[in-house]
C-alpha cells in the first residue's frame, strides 16, 4: 500500500523521524517497507501490509496507529475515536438487503444542494502522491476517506435514481443472468446470478457492482446537486469472486476482500459527510442505517507468563502494562491476567496468542534471546525412505548426475485434475521417463556451454498410475557411444547400498523404478548420516543469449603444460569467452597435439561474427608467438 509521509505527519503534533528511521521502525515492529519514492516533494512509502492486518492497516490511520504504538506517541487526531451520530433519520430513501450474509450493513446518507467542482490543491496533492487521479470534490472526498480510514465509499446522483411518492429505493440484490452494467471506467460488464449489485429498485436497474465499482446510471457529474452516499459492508469472499470473474480489481474491492469491520461504515459515513460539506457545501437531509446483525464486542486476555511461555521472553507485568497502554486498549487486570476490549477494527485479535503476538513485536523480536532447543529424551525415528533418498542423491551426484524436477502434469494419463494448470496438460503423470528424456535432450544441446561431454540427470518424484500413487526413481543419460547407460548406474547404485535387486534390469539409457520396492530389503538405518554443508555458495546469474563455439588445435612440444596454455587462451580470447576446455590430446614422436573448445556468450546481446573472429584472431596470434603449429 502506498502511504504518504506528509499525510502521516497530520496524525502527529511532533515531527516524525526521517523517512529512513520511520521505515526501519515499521519494518522491525510491523510491516516490511518495499521502497520509498519521492513524488512531488512527498516521500511515499510502499508498505507491505500482511493479510492478517489488511482489515485495519490498508489506511493511513491504520499505519499511523502502528507508528504511534511503535514510537510510543499519541495521535493528535483519530477518525475512529469519536462515534458519529447519524441524525436526522430520513425516510426519503428506503434500503433493502436481499441477503444479509453478503451485505452485513448498508448506510445511506442523503445530501442536497452540493456544488460539484474541482478539489482544493491539498486534496489533489494527497491523492496524487499515492497514485490516485483527482476527479471532483465529491468523488475525491470518498476516495480520501477510504485511504484515510479504510472504509470504501461511493456517491450516487440522487436525481438519477427513480423517485415515487417522495421516496427513492435502493436494493442490494443478486444480479440477474444476462444483466449488464456500464461501470465508471466506461466498460460494459456482463453480470451473473452469483454477483451482488446495488440497484435502483423502482427502475430495477443496476447502478453499482457491490464492493467493486460504481455504475454510469447514477454517476456524479458537474450538474449533480443532490447525492446519496453509500457506506456499506460486503462479504469479502463474495466481492473477491465477483472481482476475479469480471477481472476488475479496485481499491475498494481489495479492502472488502480482506474483510473489514461493519462498524467502520459508521465512521466512514461521518467523515465523508463532514468533508463534503467543507468542500462542496450542501445540507444533510438524513441517514438510513440497515444493520441486521451488529458486530459483537469481544475480550481477549493474556498474562506476562503467557507471553514468556510462548515467546521465550522475560517480560514483567510492568513491561506488559506499558505496552498495552501504548495500544490504548481498554484493559482490566484480574490477578496476573490482563483482559482487553478488542477495538472493533482489530478483527485479528481473537485468542490469547494474537494478543501475545502484538505484545512481543512491540517489545522487540530482537530482544528475544536465542536459546537452543532442549535435547530430545530419545533419538528421533529414522525415516528409511528419506535416509536412502539422501544417500542415492549423493551417490548419483558424485557420479556426474544433476537432479531435476519436471512437471507432474501431462497431456495424457489415468487421472485428470479439476483445476488445470494449463489446458493442454490436464492429467497427472503415470511415468517420469518421458519428461526426463526431454530434459536430457535439451541439456545435451547446451553441453558445450555446460562444459560436458554428455548429460546425466535423475529425478525422484511422484506418479499416479495403475498402482495408485508411487514414488519413482528415474535415471537417464544422453551422449555419445562411450556414455554409460542409465541402467548401468542403477546397477552400481544397487550394489553400493545393498538394495533390492530387480529380476532383470534392461540395458537402456533411461530407466525408472519404484523407490519403495528398491529399498524394501535394504538394511534399516539406525541414524541419519552427517551431511556436508554447502559452505559459501552464491548465486550467479546466467545469460539467456545464444552462445557460439569455436575449436582450435595445434602441435606443441611434449613438455608443454596443457593447463597453463588453457588459461592463457581464455585470457587472450577476452571477456566474451566464458569457458575453454581441452577435449582432445595425443602424442606423436616428440610433439603433442592439443585441441581446445572455446565457448563465447554475452550477457546482454547476441555476439556477432566480428566479435568472435576478432577474439579467435588474438588466440591464433598468441599460439603462433609461442611457436605452436596450428593444425
Amino acid at each position: 500500500m502506498k502511504v504518504s509521509y506528509k499525510w502521516l505527519q497530520k496524525y502527529f503534533d511532533e515531527p516524525l523521524p526521517s523517512v529512513e528511521e520511520l521505515s526501519d521502525a515499521i519494518t522491525f515492529h510491523a510491516f516490511e517497507i518495499d521502497g520509498v519514492e519521492d513524488i512531488n516533494g512527498d516521500q511515499v512509502l510502499d508498505v507491505k501490509v500482511l493479510p492478517d492486518r489488511s482489515h485495519d492497516c490498508l489506511s493511513h490511520r491504520g499505519i499511523a496507529k502502528e507508528i504511534a504504538v511503535i514510537l510510543d506517541r499519541k495521535l493528535s487526531s483519530d477518525p475512529l475515536q469519536l462515534k458519529p451520530i447519524l441524525e436526522p433519520i430520513t425516510d426519503t430513501v428506503v434500503i433493502s438487503i436481499e441477503n444479509p450474509e453478503l451485505c452485513n450493513r448498508y448506510i445511506a446518507g442523503v445530501m442536497k444542494g452540493v456544488k460539484v467542482g474541482p478539489s482544493p490543491e491539498w486534496l489533489k496533492e494527497r491523492l496524487e502522491a499515492i497514485g490516485q487521479r483527482s476527479i471532483n470534490n465529491i468523488v475525491d472526498a470518498t476516495n480520501f476517506v477510504m485511504f484515510n480510514s479504510g472504509q470504501p465509499l461511493h456517491a450516487f446522483d440522487a436525481s438519477k435514481i427513480k423517485e415515487e411518492n417522495g421516496k427513492r429505493s435502493i436494493r442490494v440484490r443478486y444480479a440477474r443472468e444476462g444483466e449488464k452494467m456500464i461501470a465508471l471506467d466506461q466498460k460494459e460488464y456482463a453480470l451473473t446470478e452469483t454477483m451482488l449489485v446495488i440497484s435502483d429498485h423502482l427502475k430495477d436497474e443496476a447502478i453499482g457492482i457491490a464492493g467493486v465499482k460504481g455504475g454510469v446510471p447514477a454517476s456524479i457529474t458537474q450538474e449533480t446537486t443532490d447525492i446519496i452516499i453509500e457506506s456499506a459492508n460486503f462479504n469479502g469472499a463474495s466481492v473477491r469472486r465477483t472481482s476475479a470473474s469480471l477481472k476488475l480489481r479496485t481499491d475498494a474491492s481489495v479492502r472488502y476482500e480482506n474483510v473489514i469491520s461493519p462498524d467502520l461504515a459508521l465512521y466512514g459515513m461521518g467523515s465523508v459527510v463532514d468533508m463534503i460539506q467543507n468542500l462542496a457545501g450542501g445540507e444533510i437531509v438524513g441517514f438510513v442505517d440497515e444493520y441486521p446483525k451488529p458486530q459483537a464486542t469481544l475480550h481477549v486476555g493474556a498474562s506476562a507468563s503467557d507471553v514468556n511461555r510462548i515467546c521465550g521472553t522475560s517480560i514483567t507485568d510492568a513491561d506488559m502494562e506499558a505496552i498495552l497502554k501504548r495500544f490504548n486498549f481498554e484493559t482490566i487486570k484480574e490477578g496476573d491476567r490482563y483482559s482487553i476490549e478488542v477495538p472493533f477494527e482489530r478483527l485479528d485479535l481473537r485468542i490469547t496468542e494474537d494478543l501475545v503476538a502484538d505484545i512481543s513485536r512491540i517489545y522487540g523480536y530482537d530482544l528475544i534471546p536465542s536459546v537452543p532447543p532442549p535435547q530430545l529424551p530419545t533419538l528421533p525415528e529414522v525415516n528409511k525412505r528419506f535416509y536412502y533418498i539422501d544417500r542415492i542423491r549423493g551417490w548419483l551426484t558424485a557420479n556426474g548426475f544433476s537432479e531435476v524436477y519436471t512437471s507432474v502434469f501431462t497431456v495424457a494419463g489415468k487421472r485428470a485434475v479439476l483445476n488445470k494448470v494449463a489446458s493442454d496438460t490436464p492429467y497427472l503423470r503415470c511415468d517420469i521417463w518421458p519428461s526426463l528424456q526431454e530434459a536430457l535432450e535439451m541439456n545435451f544441446k547446451n553441453r558445450d556451454l555446460l562444459g560436458l561431454e554428455d548429460t546425466r540427470l535423475f529425478e525422484i518424484g511422484t506418479v499416479w498410475g495403475d498402482k495408485g500413487e508411487q514414488i519413482l526413481l528415474a535415471v537417464g543419460t544422453f551422449g555419445n557411444k562411450n556414455t554409460p547407460m542409465g541402467s548401468e548406474f542403477l546397477s552400481g547404485l544397487i550394489k553400493e547400498f545393498d538394495l533390492n535387486v530387480p529380476s532383470d534390469i534392461p540395458k537402456t539409457p533411461i530407466i525408472q523404478i519404484d523407490l519403495d520396492s528398491l529399498i524394501a530389503h535394504a538394511p534399516d538405518p539406525l541414524s541419519y548420516q552427517d551431511l556436508p554443508t554447502l559452505g559459501d555458495v552464491r548465486y550467479k546469474p546466467f545469460s539467456r543469449q545464444p552462445f557460439a563455439v569455436r575449436d582450435v588445435a595445434f602441435w606443441a612440444p611434449e613438455e608443454s603444460d596443457a593447463l597453463s596454455i588453457q588459461e592463457a587462451i581464455k585470457k587472450e580470447a577476452g571477456e566474451y569467452c566464458i569457458s575453454v576446455r581441452l577435449f582432445d590430446r595425443f602424442q606423436k614422436e616428440d610433439r603433442i597435439s592439443l585441441a581446445y573448445r572455446l565457448v563465447f556468450q554475452a550477457m546482454d546481446r547476441t555476439l556477432t561474427e566480428e566479435d568472435i573472429n576478432g577474439a579467435m584472431e588474438k588466440v591464433y596470434l598468441y599460439l603462433k608467438a609461442q611457436g605452436f603449429e596450428i593444425r
